[in-house]
């Protein structure tokens, strides 16, 4: 009988720990910016250890799936919402970096509609284009609310110099999150 109350608190006390588990994100997979502004011209020689925001732009939990072949994030509306609104305080292009597991992975580039057909210091990166309030309607053939991660500018990459998009390491933890599409 006194093992009853000890039960039912060993369960309930299981439920709760796997609802905050679930809903808490694991910080395996983030979009940064750095903590401080910086010429871009000067990104290239310490973007390894550059200070980054404390909260990334997008996280795992902002991703609803990522299709890893095209580096298309589906991302969930209010994620959506925010990059829509994403204020680059009157620059063409904000320098991010993926961050996997604590580890940097790769920098690339928010750049706006209009320094997307410029020629831009940070032409080679991966970017991502932002259209503002159509953000997520100017590409009418991809599905709602989702962001493609894409070359800019330069020729493909080549065996010398792979696409840091395709990384194993960012493939390895979006699988165990079970974001891959």
């Amino acid at each position: 009988m006194r093992l009853k109350p000890f039960i039912i608190v060993a369960i309930i006390g299981l439920a709760v720990h796997r609802a905050v588990a679930e809903s808490s994100p694991t910080n395996s997979f983030g979009i940064y910016l750095f903590a401080d502004s910086e010429d871009s011209r000067e990104i290239a020689s310490n973007w390894m250890s550059r200070a980054l925001a404390p909260t990334p732009v997008i996280s795992e939990a902002d991703i609803v799936t990522y299709t890893f072949t095209n580096h298309l994030m589906t991302l969930t509306p209010e994620a959506a919402q925010r990059i829509s609104d994403f204020d680059m305080h009157h620059r063409l292009e904000e320098t991010f970096v993926i961050v996997v597991n604590g580890e940097r992975i790769y920098r690339g580039a928010f750049v706006s509609f209009l320094s997307s057909h410029l020629n831009s210091n940070l032409a080679a990166l991966p970017s991502i284009t932002l259209w503002g309030k159509r953000q997520f309607t100017i590409y009418t053939n991809l599905p709602p609310n989702s962001l493609p991660i894409e070359r800019a500018y330069s020729a493909p990459f080549s065996e010398t110099e792979p696409d840091p998009r395709s990384d194993d390491r960012i493939r390895r933890a979006l699988e165990m999150l079970h974001k891959l599409k």
